[in-house]
């Protein structure tokens, strides 16, 4: 019986992680962490910007910061699609990558929904007063 998750973590633009001897993954969603063994059911799940900390046979604890995305686990594989993310030994550096950069891309994006929004609203308005009128 196999003991470990193939990991990939793929960019829009290239992949950016491979471990195929993950042992343990620990992801932050917008409900909060939650962890992945080999054998757990498979599952879908939004990734908020955080940080993704995973074990490996051969190396203790290895960081990742991600940008918004989905993992995406199906049998011994787990996907991690994020817009972007960085690798390092200093967890508080990560830390700080994910307030400062991925924060403020999250909040540019809840902007421009919300004036999506408005137009949206705007649009529908003006068609049925069209309509109506």
């Amino acid at each position: 019986m196999n003991d470990t998750i193939t990991l990939d973590i793929i960019l829009p633009y290239q992949q950016f992680m491979h471990h195929s001897d993950v042992t343990e993954i620990i992801a932050e969603t917008d409900r909060g962490s939650f962890g992945l063994l080999p054998h757990r059911l498979d599952c879908v799940a939004t990734i908020s910007p955080g940080i993704v900390v995973f074990r490996t046979k051969s190396v203790n604890e290895i960081w990742v910061a991600v940008d918004n995305g989905f993992l995406l686990k199906t049998g011994l594989a787990v996907t991690i699609s994020v817009r972007n993310a960085f690798s390092g030994p200093d967890p508080v550096n990560l830390k700080r990558i994910v307030r400062n950069e991925f924060s403020v891309i999250s909040d540019i994006d809840k902007k421009v929904k919300t004036i999506m929004l408005k137009l949206e609203n705007n649009l529908i308005q003006s068609i049925m007063e069209l309509h109506h009128g």
